[in-house]
């Protein structure tokens, strides 16, 4: 019996199409670990004071939903700040010792990094919507 040259594969071994998706799997893992890349590399606080108290803002918008596989690095290295970083896709906020998500928050106006917190109604109580 001849099978077509594109049917030979998927005819004698029927789990050949999970095998034919194998190299694109791969390439999407390889985009996700270098979107993260970008993210630990080129992410930048700015300074803001809330409430009398340093509180470091960034705005990152990242190519996949990276945020919670990102997020733990900056704790790591930044555990004696106060920080948020905000995403088009949800927020990370480490605060006293507590990493928290919440929604996202819009792209500021400006072209600076600083996250705008006028549209941030939902974020805990603590945080005001000054550091724009």
């Amino acid at each position: 019996m001849y099978y077509g040259a594109s049917n030979t594969a998927s005819a004698i071994f029927p789990r050949a199409r999970s095998i034919q998706s194998l190299p694109r799997l791969n390439d999407y893992a390889h985009n996700v670990r270098r979107d993260i890349h970008k993210m630990h590399a080129f992410l930048r606080f700015r300074a803001c004071t809330v409430d009398g108290a340093a509180l470091y803002t960034a705005w990152f918008e990242p190519q996949h939903f990276i945020l919670r596989r990102a997020a733990p690095f900056f704790v790591d290295r930044f555990a004696s700040m106060n920080w948020m970083i905000a995403t088009p896709v949800g927020t990370a906020l480490w605060k006293d010792g507590t990493l928290t998500y919440g929604p996202p928050v819009a792209k500021p106006a400006s072209t600076d990094d600083s996250v705008n917190f006028g549209s941030h109604t939902t974020a805990p109580r603590s945080i005001p919507r000054a550091c724009a």
